[in-house]
Formats: C-alpha cells, sequence, structure tokens
C-alpha cells in the first residue's frame, strides 16, 4: 500500500512537470529498528521496479555512530545502483554543539570539534566509496556555526568535486543478500519468536564493516541479476523464506571456488511449507532443531565469545558428521551443539551460523580463505571502491593498509 502510494503521487509530479522534475522518496530502510514488520519499508524491491522514483533518501543507522562506528547508510545500496536510483545519504549526526544547549539530545556523540569533524569526514567517506549523495542536516539549529567546521565542509566540498573525475566503480568481492520478506514468517521483534532479525540487522552487519573488505548489499529478487558477477562471498544474512526461483539461482552459484555464508534458517519457509530438509538440501548440512537457544556462540579454537544474550524459539544447530568443521558452539541450552560450522562442498564452500554476530576478525579469515582481497586487518571500519578508501579508527595508532593494486600516487 506504501509504494502504490508514492507510486501514485511521483506520478502526479511526472505529469505535472513533463517529466522534468525528478522525485526522491524516503523508503527502502535496512531494517535496523524494532519497528513493526507490516509498516518496516519490506517492499523495497517493488519500489526499485517503478519509473517514476529517481532518487531515494534515509538518514543514516542510528547505532554506531559514535567514534569507530560505521553509521551504516540504510538502502540495499546494490540493488538501488542496479535499478537505476541515486541514492542521499542525510547526514544528521549532531556535532559538539549540540552538547552546548540547555537539554542536548541524548544522541550527540560528539565532544569536541575533532569528533564533529570526524563525523563529517565519516560522511563524506561513505559517499564518496559507495557513489551516492549527501547533504548535511541542521536539525535543531547551529549544528554548524563553528568555524572549523564550515571549514572542513569546505575541505570536502572540494575534494567531492575532484571525486567526479574518477571513478566510483564498486569492486567488492563480498556481496550480502537479504529477503526483507522473511520477518513475515517470524514474530514480533523483542519477541522470543524474533531476537534475530534485529540481531543480524544491527550486530552481524557491524561486524561486516570490521572484517578487512567492503561488501555490497543487494536484495533477493535481485540474486539472478548479479549471480555472474566476480563475488568470492555470498553471505545470505535473513534469507528464511525462499522462492522455488530463488533457491534455483542460488544452486548456480554452488560452484567456482565461491563461498556461501548462511544465517539462522535460509530456505526453511517457502510458498509451499515449512522444511529442514530444503534447508538441508541447500545448504549441505544436516540440521537438529531446539525449541529455544541463546543466540551466542564460543569459538572452538580461540573460545571467544560472540553473538547475543537473547533468547531466540525454534533455533537450528548443525549436526556432527564426517566432513563438518565445528567452528564454534552453543551456550546454555545449547552448549555442546554447533552453531557454527564449515563444510568444503564439491567446487564451492559452505558456512551456517546458527546466531548473529561473527566477528570481524574470523570473517576475515572466512574471507581471506575465499580469495578476497583484504584492505586491513585492524578491526577498523572499512569501506573502499576502485578509487576512494575511508578507515574510521577504532584504535589508536599506525595502521596498515593494502591496496588490491600498485598505485603510483596515493
Amino acid at each position: 500500500v506504501v509504494v502504490r502510494m508514492l507510486d501514485h503521487y511521483c506520478r502526479i509530479v511526472k505529469q505535472a512537470s513533463d517529466g522534468k522534475l525528478l522525485t526522491l522518496v524516503f523508503y527502502g530502510y535496512t531494517q535496523d529498528e524494532n519497528w513493526p514488520i507490516e509498516c518496516d519499508h519490506r517492499a523495497i524491491s517493488q519500489l526499485l521496479r517503478l519509473d517514476s522514483v529517481d532518487m531515494l533518501s534515509a538518514p543514516h543507522t542510528y547505532y554506531r555512530r559514535g567514534l569507530g562506528g560505521d553509521a551504516l547508510m540504510r538502502q540495499y545500496l546494490g540493488s538501488a545502483t542496479l535499478h537505476g536510483k541515486l541514492f542521499f545519504d542525510e547526514g544528521d549526526d549532531q556535532t559538539h554543539l549540540e552538547r552546548l544547549k540547555p537539554r542536548p539530545d541524548h544522541r550527540a556523540y560528539a565532544l569536541t570539534a575533532e569528533h564533529s569533524k570526524a563525523f563529517l569526514y565519516r560522511e563524506f567517506g561513505n559517499m564518496a566509496t559507495h557513489g551516492i549523495g549527501l547533504w548535511y542536516m541542521d536539525l535543531n539549529g547551529g549544528w554548524f556555526r563553528d568555524a572549523a567546521l564550515v571549514d572542513a565542509v569546505g575541505r570536502m566540498k572540494k575534494w567531492a568535486d575532484v571525486s567526479m573525475r574518477y571513478s566510483r566503480k564498486r569492486n567488492s568481492q563480498v556481496v550480502v543478500i537479504s529477503a526483507p520478506e522473511s520477518e513475515f514468517y517470524l514474530n514480533y521483534r523483542k519477541s522470543p519468536g524474533n531476537e534475530i532479525g534485529y540481531g543480524l540487522y544491527h550486530d552481524q552487519v557491524g561486524d561486516l564493516f570490521r572484517a578487512g573488505a567492503p561488501f555490497d548489499w543487494c536484495l533477493i529478487d535481485d540474486l539472478a541479476a548479479i549471480k555472474d558477477r566476480d563475488y568470492k562471498v555470498y553471505i545470505f544474512l535473513d534469507c528464511f523464506y525462499l522462492t522455488d526461483a530463488q533457491r534455483s539461482t542460488i544452486k548456480h552459484l554452488q560452484s567456482g571456488d565461491r563461498t556461501l555464508l548462511w544465517f539462522y534458517a535460509p530456505g526453511y519457509a517457502s510458498q509451499d511449507n515449512l522444511s529442514q530438509t530444503r534447508m538441508e538440501e541447500l545448504t549441505g548440512f544436516h540440521f537438529q532443531q531446539a525449541s529455544q537457544g541463546t543466540l551466542q556462540g564460543v569459538m572452538a579454537d580461540t573460545r571467544q565469545t560472540f553473538g547475543i544474550p537473547k533468547t531466540q524459539k525454534s533455533l537450528f544447530t548443525v549436526a556432527p558428521e564426517p566432513g563438518v568443521q565445528a567452528l564454534a558452539f552453543g551456550t546454555d541450552e545449547l552448549a555442546e551443539k554447533i552453531v557454527l560450522a564449515e563444510r568444503r562442498c564439491p567446487g564451492w564452500t559452505s558456512i551456517f551460523s546458527a546466531v548473529p554476530g561473527i566477528p570481524g576478525d574470523v570473517l576475515g579469515t572466512i574471507y581471506t580463505r575465499a580469495g578476497v582481497h583484504r584492505y586491513t586487518t585492524s578491526d577498523d571500519v572499512l569501506s573502499a571502491n576502485e578509487s576512494w578508501l575511508m578507515l574510521q579508527t577504532r584504535t589508536a595508532g599506525a595502521k596498515h593498509i593494502r591496496l588490491p593494486r600498485k598505485c603510483s600516487k596515493v
């Protein structure tokens, strides 16, 4: 209904202007808010196919905005680009000037002008490395009334103009695939029937930025269009509901030494029924179903704990058998159960995680084995494309960056 409404009003704009005016809508946010499922931007795949909509926008995530955070842009940018939609990030990070007010917003993370500039440059870096647009938003008035901030924005404008002379083409070797419809088959967020959704879109996505390699993010409805690209790792983030056609496309990917990483219950729901057998045929693992379990794991080699301390109803663990390498075991009622596993299949590798929050360094190891170029191993937030690289550091000290090719000038 929301997409039909947006289409209706955007077509009025097109008709009234003889097609000369562009349209921009705030829709298609990635699901990192605990909003009711029915109104949570789930029909983005339909909207991307509208010729009445030219551009999309959203404020970046309100989580992980502090120093060292990724400030994820809330849009499936790989799919948006595929369908010719330009995305604009709404940069509404609050500067240190917000804290001078009698009642400052609790989300004002910047303490100093240097903090504020770090947030502004992060927004700019995300823009340059993703080939999108950006505006800085002065939401409550007075956020930029500082000579140092005005100077920083002026410097960014200069480099924005320079950036238009260089390629912004993405060169990611990792792609994340989402099926927003999947959560219709779970319960509402913040309930034992659906703690996994927020855990994946918040905790796991945050870890993806710290794995040392950039990634694209596409919708499952666009998988057929990108299946022959040079991605080496496909991460099926929330693909619990898959159609027969989508599973057939995934089967095409199970070759060429690709690595496919699955979460929670890939393909368990279809247009016909629920099926554990279908999950097993898709992933190459055999599963054991538990009525509930804690969404946490302990790495088998380092004993590092990851995940979130939430209880999820209906959880699948990997059955131990020859050919299955147990990477992590569960906690509490899932102790000694395999929650993260790897299986080398003929021509491809399958990795399954029952829980969200695989750490960045573990993801980095998976990437390295799959042949993905890692720019850094420093656990910092990284974004990159053919010409541009951004690092938002989480710790002090020297950082080592390895570029994918030799460059005469950096």
